[in-house]
Order: structure tokens, then C-alpha cells, then sequence
């Protein structure tokens, strides 16, 4: 929310993750090296766009 004067506007804000794997670093624990986020969501999404029709 942004407040100019006695005005208040809020905006969209968009959070999120992409399905891209945790790369191996300093500062990264062994623990997370290799997960991927939203990997079953990323699994779905090919599954359907491999079932739609080219048309």
C-alpha cells in the first residue's frame, strides 16, 4: 500500500517460485542442494499443455 497524503492505493503484488533447482553454493545447506519448488505443480502443467490440441 502506498499513502500520498490522506490518499491510500494499493497495487497487485505477485509472490512466487519457479520451478528451477536449488544450486549447489557456500551459502546454501546441504539439506536444500537439489530441491525444486513447486515441482509436482510444474509436473501438472506439462501433462496438460501436453493433452491440448494444437488447434
Amino acid at each position: 500500500m502506498s499513502i500520498l497524503g490522506d490518499q491510500g492505493v494499493m497495487s497487485p503484488v505477485f509472490g512466487g517460485s519457479g520451478p528451477t533447482p536449488s544450486r549447489a553454493g557456500p551459502d546454501l545447506p546441504a539439506r536444500y542442494q537439489g530441491l525444486s519448488a513447486l515441482q509436482v505443480n510444474a509436473g501438472q502443467a506439462r501433462d496438460f499443455l501436453a493433452a491440448l490440441d494444437a488447434k
